[in-house]
């Protein structure tokens, strides 16, 4: 038994009658794959299952199974009192649920499944593995657990899942676990050469323009150790079509700078509000700089959300929180 949580996740979900299954703001791969992947295991046990999400499914993520059943919905209009239970997929906090939501109102019963160290949500049931490379991971190992039969629909989008959110198998969380899983789902016949092209091979001209963009954009801290780059509005808007390639950019290149121990990604989104992406390149814990903001993630890849102030404000701000955290690790 990987978890002990496995069988009363199982005892949880059969009594359910009707189930609703998330994925977060800004849905990536991983987030995307794990919604289908308990959409799968729902369906062989006769359930009533409606898979949500509050934006739109990148047009690059749509190569994995079933994702046409996902229903885009107005979370101010959704009526989510005709459902017993919801499985929360892949969300550190509420606020990458259903941000407009009042939690207190969901009177349903809650099962949270996730891999963030960082994860805030209490559920009836919590499955927090801050080990695993992906919530993709736990939910196969959660599916060995319950006796599941996995199909080669389902693994594959469980492997695009692991895949994505370990880099291809890079990031730190990234185990002899993480390898044996996804040997597993390569001997069922999964072609890895295809998910390895349409995850890392696949990029529009207009995103790799954007990446030339940011490139000469990036400035590097010599003395703090850290790389960072902004995206002011009137670029995130000029590329507002380009799919996960902003989290992509911060992934690919500021782990790539050599002297560095970390990179930022900031992102002007609105006149008073800025997302910063935090990536660690050499052990860092960029946890640390994204909780001082009040943000969350995990230790090599955190974020947060910084409102009413200037772009230019906030830019400092995070600037400064970066440089007091680096100074006192150097301690």
């Amino acid at each position: 038994m990987n978890y002990k949580q496995s069988k009363e996740i199982l005892r949880e979900i059969k009594k359910a009658k009707t189930v609703l299954v998330n994925c977060h703001v800004n849905p990536d791969v991983d987030s995307v794959a794990s919604c289908l992947s308990i959409f799968e295991l729902l369906s062989n046990l006769g359930k009533k299952i409606t898979m949500i999400s509050t934006e739109e499914i990148p047009s690059d993520i749509k190569f994995l199974v079933n994702v046409d059943k996902i229903q885009v919905i107005d979370s101010a209009k959704f009526d989510f009192g005709k459902y017993d239970l919801f499985i929360v997929l892949d969300s550190s906090g509420w606020d990458r649920i259903l941000p407009d939501i009042d939690k207190d109102s969901l009177k349903m019963s809650i099962i949270v499944i996730d891999h963030h160290d960082s994860n805030k949500i209490e559920g009836k049931i919590t499955l927090v593995d801050e080990t695993a490379s992906s919530t993709s991971e736990i939910i196969y190992l959660l599916m060995k657990d319950v006796g599941v039969e996995i199909n080669t629909n389902l693994a594959r989008n469980i492997l695009a899942g692991i895949i994505s959110d370990s880099g291809g198998f890079q990031y730190d969380k990234t185990s002899s676990r993480t390898l044996k899983i996804a040997s597993e789902i390569l001997d069922l016949g999964v072609n890895l050469n295809d998910l390895i092209l349409k995850l890392f091979r696949s990029y529009s001209v207009d995103v790799l323009n954007f990446w030339g963009e940011i490139l000469k954009k990036i400035k590097v801290d010599k003395d703090n150790r850290f790389a960072w780059v902004t995206i002011d509005l009137g670029m995130n808007r000029e590329y507002k079509n380009i799919g996960d390639a902003k989290s992509l950019a911060a992934n690919m290149f500021l782990r790539s700078i050599k002297d560095t121990d970390f990179g930022i990604l900031m992102t002007q989104v609105e006149k008073r509000k800025m997302k910063a992406s935090f990536r660690e390149r050499n052990g860092f814990n960029v946890l640390k700089i994204a909780s001082s903001l009040g943000g969350g993630g995990h230790k090599s890849a955190a974020g947060v959300l910084i409102e009413n102030l200037s772009f230019s404000d906030a830019v400092e701000k995070v600037l400064a929180a970066a440089r007091k955290v680096a100074r006192n690790v150097k301690k």
